[in-house]
């Protein structure tokens, strides 16, 4: 262990100490639809200024998570200060039928994109309307309504993705259609953009991919229809403790070229302790989330190329435990392989483990601010064929999430 090392992990160590010497489990806030309910908590405006708020209208959130982390990359430790994530959000109920959501991320570029003409910052913007209490439509830019607990979860509550979905562009403009045929059950239809912005502009020009031999790229073009299909379905079982949240879909990648993929997502719901296990199993024509194209590149013909036929399989499985009031105690691990499934030396060529635990504690009642300390470690293994080294990274993090009702 290297001196830089020690003095990065001291000064870690002594941040621990100061933090902890002054210092229900779950925000809200999710991706899709109205992000779920909010809580018990108590705004700024009602606890500041006592005002009684009267109308559902008009809600106001922060979502704020910052701290310090030393992280080891696989080669040296590094040690700093960040802010995590930072976004506004502002939702309401106009009328018993009709509803909005906003939410912006202001630490991302406001740029706006070719396709949908809305930033990247943007994640949501849509209305909605109860056409009756059992079928809802929502247009705008919506979050993509894939299965899994993870994918659904505030970005704010994520201290690492999985691969797969850390790689995923779920903010796209489109329509969604839901029927709920009893109050359990949910089956939701959507349509939407395959990307947010043109395909030339997202993956550059001249883009060619290879499938079964390195020395034959094959060239891709747009496609005139790049949309994305989404089957979904909700459920709820024994009075709200087991949950369901599976999807099917298909998207459309260039011409001629598709993505399919299958999300299966299944919860325990107890009182004190939340379990949840997802799977993700995803088959593209063109490497569109770039495990393969980056992981292969030097073996790669020159140019703009991309890996095709490539599938990947992610598990996903974490548990929160409310053991103490104000405490939670969180243990999450991820799986996932990658293939090149017409090419025998990178056939099942990459295989990951990220394992994380995390101790968070509440320190205000009635308000959505946690702080926590947290470690995170991953493994990046491949196969002897690929020629690919495989390697390790590492991070210990302290900080704070901060779900501010303003209003």
């Amino acid at each position: 262990m290297t001196t830089t090392h020690w003095m990065c992990m001291s000064r870690l160590a002594c941040i621990i100490v100061a933090a902890l010497s002054v210092m229900s489990a779950s925000a809200q806030g999710n991706n899709t639809r109205m992000g779920g309910e909010d809580g018990d908590y108590e705004s700024l405006t009602e606890r500041v200024l006592k005002l009684e708020k009267k109308t559902d209208a008009f809600n106001v959130y922060l979502n704020y998570a910052a701290g310090v982390s030393s992280q080891h990359d696989g080669e040296e430790w590094k040690t700093g200060f960040a802010n995590r994530q930072l976004r506004l959000e502002i939702k309401g109920n106009i009328t018993p039928r009709l509803y909005y959501r906003l939410r912006h991320c202001l630490n991302r570029s406001n740029a706006q994109h070719d396709n949908d003409n809305f930033a990247r910052a943007t994640d949501i913007m849509m209305i909605g309307y109860s056409i009756s209490d059992k079928v809802d439509v929502m247009g705008g830019k919506l979050c993509q309504i894939w299965g899994g607990f993870e994918y659904d979860q505030n970005p704010m509550e994520i201290y690492q993705y999985s691969d797969l979905i850390d790689r995923m562009d779920i903010f796209t403009a489109g329509v969604t259609v839901s029927y709920k045929p009893i109050p359990s059950q949910e089956i939701a239809v959507e349509v939407c953009n395959a990307n947010n912005g043109t395909f030339n502009g997202d993956y550059g020009k001249d883009v060619q991919i290879v499938t079964d031999d390195l020395s034959r790229p094959v060239a891709l073009h747009s496609s005139h229809c790049p949309l994305t299909y989404i089957v979904n379905w909700n459920g709820n079982f024994l009075g709200n403790k087991l949950q369901t949240r599976w999807a099917w879909g298909l998207q459309t990648q260039a011409r001629g070229t598709y993505s399919r993929m299958l999300t299966l997502g299944q919860r325990l719901n107890l009182p004190t302790v939340q379990w949840y296990i997802d799977y993700f199993g995803e088959w593209d024509d063109f490497d569109r989330l770039g495990y393969a194209t980056g992981d292969l590149a030097p073996y790669l013909p020159a140019g703009n190329t991309y890996a095709g036929k490539v599938h990947s399989n992610t598990l996903i499985t974490k548990l929160n435990w409310q053991f103490m009031p104000q405490w939670n105690l969180m243990l999450k691990g991820t799986y996932e392989t990658t293939s090149m499934s017409r090419m025998e030396r990178f056939k099942n060529y990459r295989k990951t483990m990220g394992y994380l635990a995390s101790v968070e504690y509440y320190p205000v009642k009635k308000q959505d601010f946690r702080l926590f300390l947290a470690y995170m470690g991953h493994h990046y293994g491949f196969s002897d064929k690929s020629g690919l080294e495989s390697y390790n990274t590492n991070r210990v993090e302290l900080g704070f999430m901060y779900r501010i009702k303003c209003f």
